[in-house]
């Protein structure tokens, strides 16, 4: 199931990854549009797509649910991979080492290695477990600071970060940097070749087995509008027992906001969003920790 926003090309891309896959049975794909219209430029080529069409941005959650929900009712499947669309599978044998680990480990979701395509970054996962009250507390007062000065948060992270970034790419350095990050993780989450039960996963791909799909109704919830939706599904799994794999032997390639950098006219704007929705959303996902603590 893959979450269409903007980028056709990406879309098109991420659907012949799949069919491209080595497996033995052709792999049923559907794909959300959220609210691009762009339905018609997506099924033209592929008429074997279903393509769910919503009339508006409903944002990541509600859209995943969408799909999720369309996905178990018509194929009644023992799989389901949910995915960004500027996701992209090299890896031909996906499918069956998917089934592979869930025959080893009987995981209700699993997460490959998420590659980033530009920078060779490995992006999930993203932590040794959800946020805690503290962690969550410290997180909005840098957002509440990022969203009041945004400006300023664009100039070091778009005008400085970013370019560092690429000059270090140019000069062979990056690598070495990954390195070096590494040794700033927790202690049990230095190694990406390594595999790991009930972390944070990144959300832009993940596999979710029978046992996930049997007990749910939806993927995400709370259905929050953009962000931190990991952390919200990562203490489900944990509080109800349903196991989490990070599993180093798959992995995919991802172009890290791409559909992002094409929704908005400017970086600045971008950057605008992506602060006062990680900051909305984190008051949410500790809104719902103080609930929990209350029962």
């Amino acid at each position: 199931m893959i979450l269409h926003y903007k980028s056709v090309e990406d879309t098109l891309k991420c659907i012949a990854s799949i069919k491209a896959l080595s497996c033995d049975s052709k792999p049923d794909i559907v794909v959300v549009d959220n609210g691009c219209n762009d339905g018609e430029a997506i099924s033209c080529d592929n008429p074997d797509v279903s393509v769910l069409s919503l009339e508006q941005n409903l944002g990541f959650s509600a859209a995943n649910n969408i799909g999720y929900k369309y996905a178990v009712e018509r194929y009644n499947p023992d799989f389901i991979i949910v995915t960004n669309n500027d996701i992209f599978f090299e890896q031909k044998d996906f499918i069956e080492l998917l089934i592979e680990e869930y025959n080893r480990s009987n995981y209700s979701i699993l997460g490959p290695d998420i590659i980033n395509k530009n920078t060779g970054g490995h992006q999930s996962p993203l932590s040794s477990g959800p946020f805690n009250k503290a962690e969550t507390d410290r997180f909005i007062k840098t957002y509440e600071f990022y969203s009041k000065h945004y400006i300023l948060s664009f100039i070091i992270n778009a005008l400085i970060i970013e370019r560092l970034h690429d000059l270090t790419d140019k000069l062979g350095l990056t690598v070495y940097i990954r390195a070096a990050k590494r040794k700033f993780l927790s202690a049990d989450l230095k190694r990406f070749d390594k595999e790991y039960k009930n972390v944070r996963l990144l959300g832009a791909c993940l596999v979710l087995s029978r046992n996930f799909i049997n007990l749910n109704s939806n993927v995400f919830t709370p259905e929050i509008y953009f962000y931190n939706e990991e952390n919200f599904l990562t203490h489900r799994c944990i509080e109800n027992g349903w196991l989490i794999v990070y599993c180093p032997t798959l992995y995919v390639k991802h172009i890290y906001r791409s559909s992002l950098s094409k929704s908005f006219k400017n970086a600045l704007a971008r950057e605008k969003f992506i602060k006062e929705h990680n900051l909305k959303s984190a008051k949410e996902y500790r809104a719902y920790l103080e609930n929990k603590s209350r029962v």
